[in-house]
């Protein structure tokens, strides 16, 4: 499968990666397992009020993909609940994409979590001309 994926020479690859930024939900360290509904509580007590203005710092962005449904929940608590995921995708008001994916450490190859991400975007990047529309007040 990977040899669909064109060969990304050295300029191309940092170009691309540059433009890759990632923002974790869960603030602090721990194991490999997560309590979600801890989780959500200390997102709401601690993080909640900064998770927007943190990704406004990235300027403009295309896609945020959610790895975990509770990382999609959290995000969708930022747009008051209004954030609604139809097949694992959203939209917000300015027009980021919102995609629902699997953790990066969930039971499947790097390279079958590549290709069903791949997929997904450029599906979407295909038809631009659609729209999805939510009731998102932020």
């Amino acid at each position: 499968m990977w040899r669909k994926v064109k060969k990304i020479y050295k300029e191309n690859r940092e170009y691309h990666i540059s433009r890759i930024a990632v923002v974790n939900v869960k603030k602090q360290p721990g194991g490999k397992s997560t309590n979600n509904a801890e989780l959500i509580a200390a997102f709401e007590r601690d993080n909640k009020r900064f998770l927007l203005e943190e990704i406004s710092l990235f300027g403009r962005i295309d896609y945020i993909v959610c790895c975990g449904d509770v990382v999609a929940d959290c995000l969708s608590r930022c747009y008051d609940g209004c954030l609604q995921f139809k097949n694992g995708l959203a939209a917000t008001t300015n027009g980021i994409k919102v995609i629902k994916f699997v953790h990066p450490q969930t039971r499947k190859s790097t390279e079958e979590l590549f290709f069903k991400l791949y997929d997904i975007v450029k599906k979407l990047e295909k038809d631009k001309r659609k729209v999805l529309r939510y009731n998102i007040s932020k």
